[in-house]
């Protein structure tokens, strides 16, 4: 617990300059965050993430940052040291004031989208207070 934000935020920066200058555990990288939605939750977690040694990537680029390195061990995690941290915003174009209802009456029509992005992430940011379900159990 610390005594302000600006104290939490101090020591993330403590943390982001001991990553960028000793790089991650060679077993969790790559370590890629994925935020959803677009509101104040999403850009708070943003603000926080963005402390740290960052690169942001698209939803369709998720997939190469774990094709790019041939180093894999066999649990599937890269052998090779990396100094930042990977980070993707992911909201869902098809969803307007017009679709809230449809979404809530057939929410499958829009299951896949988050899910074949959502696999890549080691850390997942659900900001949505509405449309909470967009992973099943057996997703995760």
């Amino acid at each position: 617990m610390y005594s302000s934000l600006a104290a939490a935020k101090a020591a993330v920066i403590s943390v982001g300059e001991e990553i960028a200058s000793q790089g991650l555990p060679l077993g969790i990288c790559p370590l890629v965050f994925v935020f959803t939605g677009t509101g104040n939750v999403s850009l708070g977690a943003q603000e926080i993430f963005k402390l740290l040694p960052h690169t942001f990537v698209e939803p369709s680029n998720l997939p190469e940052l774990f094709a790019k390195d041939k180093r894999i061990s066999q649990n599937g995690k890269s052998t090779k040291r990396v100094y930042q941290l990977y980070g993707c915003i992911i909201t869902s174009p098809r969803i307007f004031k017009k679709d809230i209802k449809q979404k809530l009456q057939r929410p499958t029509k829009w299951d896949g989208y988050y899910r074949r992005h959502i696999v890549f992430s080691t850390t997942s940011s659900i900001s949505h207070y509405k449309f909470t379900r967009l992973l099943k159990r057996k997703d995760c």
